[in-house]
């Protein structure tokens, strides 16, 4: 979960964990792209609009050193 308003970050992140997911949280694009060098997930789910990295510069990250398996 990558948000970078506290509140939705919190409530979104406890609607997952409650739901059975294991799961990282983290405030901003830089923040995701550092957690997402060290271990690999299953999704994600990001904001639009963050500080330091929009949700779709870091899309374009991850797809330019995962892509798409067809």
């Amino acid at each position: 979960m990558v948000e970078d308003d506290l509140l939705i970050r919190g409530v979104n992140t406890a609607i997952l964990i409650f739901s059975g997911y294991a799961m990282a949280a983290g405030e901003c694009g830089a923040a995701a792209w550092d957690a997402l060098k060290l271990k690999r997930y299953d999704l994600m789910v990001t904001d639009h609009e963050m500080l330091k990295a929009s949700g779709v510069e870091l899309l374009k990250k991850v797809h330019a050193i995962r892509p798409r398996k067809q």
